[in-house]
């Protein structure tokens, strides 16, 4: 299990759905161009979204002292307040751009294959070295994206918005159970 929380101000999320963003669902959108005309921005001034999931772990350690790994979250639950956001239409200006929307965090999170995934994810492919049995440090990358729903269908039916953000990260480990 993994808990993550994401802050952020003054963040655009995009059109989320796979369907939009691709003009089609399934595994092959991963490898499909972005419609850019169906993106809108759901802009959000201060942003947390918290997430309790289950993750997929893979590591390789060699000689006792280095690990190479990579996780990704498969499923869970995503929760926090409910905000208000700004609609940005990526079209020509429509009744709606401009408006005030609530959104809260999408409640469920399933890993589902690129733009098709619902709710907030996280991913990290990284290296660990073993100073010593109890204690190591750990540099890699981590991929982090979170989604609000509003409460209204906007444009194109949509109601889902996501905010992607690639990081580096550094971190220590402790273990005392070694």
């Amino acid at each position: 299990m993994r808990f993550g929380s994401q802050f952020g101000n003054n963040l655009n999320f995009a059109t989320a759905p796979a369907i939009l963003t691709s003009k089609r669902e399934g595994p092959q959108v991963f490898f499909l161009e972005t419609f850019n005309e169906n993106i809108d921005k759901l802009f959000i001034s201060s942003s947390q979204v918290n997430s309790l999931n289950a993750s997929i772990n893979l590591q390789y350690t060699f000689k006792n002292k280095l690990d190479i790994g990579f996780n990704i979250d498969a499923v869970g639950f995503s929760f926090g307040k409910e905000i208000s956001g700004t609609y940005i239409d990526n079209q020509s200006p429509v009744l709606l751009n401009g408006s005030q929307q609530t959104a809260k965090p999408t409640t469920l999170n399933a890993l589902l294959i690129s733009d098709n995934d619902i709710g907030s994810l996280n991913s990290e492919l990284y290296a660990r070295y073993w100073f010593n049995k109890k204690w190591a440090i750990k540099a890699g990358v981590s991929f982090y994206f979170t989604e609000y729903t509003t409460n209204n269908k906007l444009r194109l039916e949509n109601d889902r918005w996501r905010n992607k953000i690639l990081m580096g990260m550094i971190g220590v480990t402790y273990n005392p159970f070694n």
